[in-house]
């Protein structure tokens, strides 16, 4: 948690500076080590018979599953 907090906060600040910049990959590496620390995450909180990502949908939709988020993307 706190790795996540610590790099989502330098990326946060590293993405203005690209954006201002339009140079985002200067952004490259924190987008990398966040999306890695979010897979680690996904992982250990990974349920029976669930993906990673549906394990990590629980926080934001608790029950939802990838399917049902593809079904509502489908209809637009």
């Amino acid at each position: 948690v706190m790795a996540t907090a610590r790099a989502t906060s330098r990326g946060q600040q590293i993405w203005v500076d690209a954006k201002q910049k339009k140079d985002f990959g200067l952004f490259r590496s924190s987008l990398e080590e966040i999306v890695q620390l979010r897979r680690e995450e996904a992982t250990i909180l990974q349920k029976p018979n669930r993906t990673r990502y549906d394990s990590l949908l629980d926080q934001y939709e608790e029950g939802a599953d990838s399917a049902q988020v593809a079904m509502v993307f489908a209809e637009l």
